[in-house]
């Protein structure tokens, strides 16, 4: 594959902790042939993808829990001898209170020339999707230029669209591993696809939907095999699982690693609700934000979060 240049990254990231051909390869990155497992889709994006991100010099995420109103509905149930859960339809009303945030969110990460825009799983609908599509498309900005949706549960399958600026699909990823809640597991399955995409100044962007970041065989393949730069990782958690232990593992291979769950999914103001940790030329970098930190408490349902990634080499004057 081409190597893109990723502008936080170390020259020397790939000596350390991985051994690889690619440490002795500049213009191109070396990927063995097929996996037993799943199938990777490469995604080569346009040039100027993060082109102000680079000319600013940091790359900007925006991050937001969406709601502290508990909108999910599970069904219980038994098959072949193990209990498994599935996601119900939200009501009606809780579905136009999500659509009213999301897109309002939107509109916030537009006035925050966000590069990025991350949203928690599970809380998509078709309804929803399709109003996200509608206003990055009639949206005027460039911002935001990349937006994963929150994932929907349908026929067992949890799967969300990441769009580009007008609304586009780029990918749809699956989620692969359910997560096991009070000892039942989620009803899911998965085609197996992985999409890296490839940005320049950016490097390698992944989607690790909850409890596939917490699979240690899954996380090591996308970080150290496929050496993604960025993995961004919805979740949909109750704080069963420690995301943060498992983010802080990759700093020495200046993966950058950011985390965002809903409020209404944590179960006490004790839990972060968004993490960041990563490392690269400019520094090391180590964010959590608690339950509530972002509102004082008070839920408007107005919260975000923007990350901010320094690039080498920006042009921009500050």
């Amino acid at each position: 594959m081409p190597r893109l240049e990723c502008r936080w990254e170390h020259k020397s990231r790939n000596t350390v902790g991985v051994y690889d051909i690619t440490c002795y390869l500049k213009n191109f990155y070396f990927l063995r042939a097929g996996n037993e497992s799943y199938k990777v889709e490469h995604i080569l994006l346009k040039a100027n993808r993060f082109k102000q991100a680079i000319y600013r010099g940091e790359l900007r995420i925006a991050v937001s829990p969406i709601t502290t109103k508990d909108v999910l509905n599970v069904r219980e149930y038994t098959k072949d001898n193990r209990e498994y859960i599935s996601v119900e339809p939200f009501s009606q009303s809780a579905e136009e209170e999500l659509k009213k945030r999301i897109l309002n969110m939107i509109c916030r990460a537009e006035a925050e020339e966000a590069d990025l825009l991350l949203f928690p799983e599970i809380l998509g609908t078709k309804s929803i999707q399709e109003e996200i599509e509608a206003a990055l498309y009639e949206n005027e900005s460039e911002y935001p230029r990349m937006t994963i949706c929150p994932s929907i549960w349908k026929r067992n399958k949890n799967s969300c669209r990441i769009l580009d600026e007008m609304g586009m699909l780029l990918a749809e990823q699956e989620k692969h591993f359910g997560a096991q809640l009070g000892g039942k597991l989620e009803d899911i399955k998965s085609n197996q696809k992985v999409y890296l995409f490839h940005c320049e100044g950016i490097g390698r962007i992944a989607v690790l939907i909850c409890m596939d970041f917490l699979v240690n065989t899954y996380r090591e393949f996308v970080v150290k095999e496929l050496k993604a730069t960025l993995v961004l990782v919805p979740s949909y958690s109750s704080g069963e699982y420690n995301f943060e232990t498992k983010a802080m593992n990759y700093m020495d291979l200046d993966c950058q690693v950011i985390w965002i769950n809903c409020c209404s999914a944590a179960k006490g103001k004790n839990e972060p609700i968004t993490l960041r940790y990563g490392a690269g030329r400019k520094g090391v970098y180590r964010e959590r934000k608690m339950v509530n930190e972002l509102c004082g408490e008070h839920c408007t349902g107005e919260c975000l979060w923007i990350y901010e990634i320094e690039l080498e080499g920006g042009t921009q004057e500050r």
